[in-house]
């Protein structure tokens, strides 16, 4: 009740008493026994008043309250460990709220923001109550000047940020570690929970996350998602985007089992154009989703602390989940099993790997495997159009895992080239309380350099594989093809680099036109983004004298979005503007030249620079890019520094 109608209130308490002990006086002159005074005229005399001023009352409240239908208004919540006070508004940064307590009593709106000053840190944990709207996000950011705000966990905090029930957050620019020793299992950086009931649109983006519990065993998690309850409990759209995700946790961003597998599901989970980087165990482990897009992410160095195998990224009890123009190396083989770029596990279907370039996986390129004895489900899986340069190479040193009872799927026109370390096989069905059955592999090129080594592929515990059309370039002591037998060089560009548009075909190479299709319609581009014609070549590349679709992009002429592939060491940031290149250094930096080069290595444009200034911004283009892949180079003495950036 506000101040107002407190004072209206007494108001009309203090007429009721007045008005009462008025009529009791003139009752009492009149000599009417006061029994009868409470019985008959004194009711109506004293109550009949207090109805007309309760109504009166209710029009006061009415007019200084707004309609129950209006929404409050939006406002930006302000917080500043330094110099703020929880005793003040937080509306300003000048009444600055001072800690994570006070924004957790705190029920927000949709519209609001939550603001925390750059260079400063809060401890302990954040709890959202209140949620946003479809249009109206609740945004907590930074503001200020200086590195983003870090918000640590504490000992009592297992999730730094805890979104509980709620809807419509999104989250920007902050720095989210949760390392607190003694360090308990599961800790996270950002948990997202929904119980028995549907939680919607979760945005995350420019932040960096880690040092999150620790590498060990289901110690700590960049991002999680996970729903309880029955029904249609579940999450519905969740975005992480433009994130560095590294160091000192088990998973970069993964799903959680709730209630259990394959309920409850997320729907419209999206991971796209993050640096995901040494990490315990998986770059991105998508589970009880549906439809989930993982894309445009460069994922490295997953397995470190020789603990457990590590495959880039991976899914699980999940359904029609697409990896797509992720770049997935060094993912390690600690214990024998997995560690490769790309996996899938039980209790999926229709799982998509295409436009990849997976590359020093020490388990291999691809891994799909079901416990027959646990589910037997794993349907429907396809590989198509992916790179793989020297996967493999490990205890079980092989490019294809096909394990346990898996049913159907494809691996088609792919390019995979290996420069043998130890023997090696290409393909490598097993069994695991069953067989693999029904799977098709064909129009792939698949090339090895031996250097000594014995290479093979293996049909053992196979059932009903359809394997033809494929082109062995090397010495194996075993292929498969069930009608061909091309053993011939495809004349790619320069195979033994680590630059996907060296295995390119060749205007002279015999693969052009020699594809064959299965399964309907054909597919619409390859790796590089060049229309498939019919035939299709072999090979993850459709031959074409035009080059500009690069690396990455998608349709000719297509309005693509940007994506930049972080360098861990590198002391810029590169950002794409409406086509327009430009640079962001981190440091002070001596005089240099920065160059901006295509994907064949020609210079477009060269700059030089004088001494550069921490977090200065360098325009490199003004005109319009074709879409493609570019390299901008710093070079000063002594150092040379490269960033990617597709557009």
């Amino acid at each position: 009740m506000s101040l107002i109608d407190q004072w209206s209130l007494l108001e009309n308490i203090a007429q009721i008493i007045a008005f009462g002990l008025v009529a009791q006086l003139v009752l009492k002159k009149l000599k009417i026994d006061s029994l009868v005074l409470t019985r008959t005229a004194g009711f109506g005399l004293f109550f009949f008043p207090l109805i007309l001023l309760s109504c009166n009352q209710n029009k006061s409240v009415n007019q200084v309250n707004p309609p129950s239908n209006q929404k409050p208004a939006a406002h930006n919540y302000y917080i500043d460990a330094k110099n703020g006070s929880n005793k003040n508004s937080g509306l300003s940064p000048k009444k600055a709220w001072s800690s994570l307590e006070k924004v957790n009593k705190h029920t927000f709106h949709p519209g609001d923001s939550i603001l925390f000053k750059k260079g400063e840190i809060f401890p302990g944990q954040l709890v959202i109550r209140g949620s946003g709207s479809d249009d109206k996000f609740v945004v907590i950011d930074s503001y200020g000047k200086g590195g983003s705000p870090r918000l640590i966990g504490d000992q009592n905090a297992l999730n730094t940020i805890y979104l509980y029930n709620t809807s419509y957050i999104q989250i920007n620019h902050l720095d989210i570690s949760n390392d607190y020793i003694p360090k308990d299992n599961r800790r996270t950086a950002i948990m997202v929970e929904s119980n028995n009931r549907i939680s919607k649109g979760f945005k995350f983006n420019q932040l960096d996350i880690h040092n999150v519990g620790g590498t060990r065993k289901l110690e700590g998690y960049g991002i999680k998602y996970e729903s309880f309850g029955n029904g249609d409990a579940g999450i519905d759209g969740l975005l992480v985007q433009d994130c560095e995700i590294h160091d000192g946790m088990f998973t970069g961003v993964i799903g959680g089992k709730g209630s259990g597998w394959r309920q409850n599901w997320a729907k419209n989970v999206v991971v796209r154009n993050n640096y995901i980087h040494d990490l315990g165990k998986n770059g991105v482990r998508i589970l009880n989703s549906f439809g989930a897009l993982v894309e445009f992410n460069k994922i490295d160095n997953t397995g470190v602390g020789h603990v457990e195998s590590a495959s880039s990224v991976w899914v699980f009890g999940s359904d029609n989940t697409t990896f797509q123009f992720n770049e997935l190396s060094h993912a390690h083989l600690n214990d024998g099993n997995d560690g490769t770029g790309m996996h899938a596990d039980y209790a999926c279907r229709n799982t998509l790997f295409q436009y990849n370039y997976s590359h020093d996986n020490k388990g291999g390129a691809f891994n799909v495997v079901t416990n027959g004895k646990w589910s037997g489900l794993n349907e429907n899986p396809v590989f198509r159009y992916n790179l793989s340069v020297n996967d493999g190479g490990g205890k079980k040193s092989r490019t294809f895992h096909i394990g346990g009872t898996s049913t159907g799927g494809a691996i088609y026109n792919n390019t995979v080239y290996v420069s043998l370390i130890k023997d090696h096989t290409f393909i490598s069905p097993n069994n695991w309380n069953g067989n693999p059955k029904s799977m098709k592999i064909y129009n792939n090129i698949f090339y090895v350099v031996n250097n000594g080594y014995t290479c093979t592929a293996e049909y053992d515990h196979a059932i009903d594989f359809i394997i033809d059309n494929n082109i062995w370039v090397g010495s194996f002591t075993k292929i498969l093809d069930q009608k061909t037998d091309y053993r011939f060089d495809p004349e790619l560009k320069n195979v033994g680099t680590y630059l996907a548009d060296d295995y390119r075909l060749t205007a002279d190479s015999p693969a052009r036109d020699m594809g064959i299709r299965f399964d309907g319609k054909p597919d619409s581009i390859d790796y590089f983004g060049n229309a498939i014609k019919d035939p299709p070549d072999i090979g993850f590349n459709e031959f074409t004298e035009d080059h500009s679709a690069a690396l990455f992009d998608g349709q000719p002429g297509s309005d693509r979005p940007m994506v930049r592939l972080p360098n861990k060491k590198a002391k810029f940031l590169v950002f794409n503007r409406g086509k327009e290149i430009t640079v962001k250094f981190r440091q002070n930096l001596p005089s240099s030249n920065v160059s901006l080069l295509d994907v064949t290595g020609k210079i477009i444009l060269k700059r030089k620079v004088n001494k550069i200034h921490k977090w200065q911004w360098l325009k490199l283009v003004k005109e319009t890019l074709k879409n493609g892949l570019y390299f901008v180079v710093y070079q000063s003495p002594g150092v040379v520094q490269t960033k990617s950036i597709i557009i």
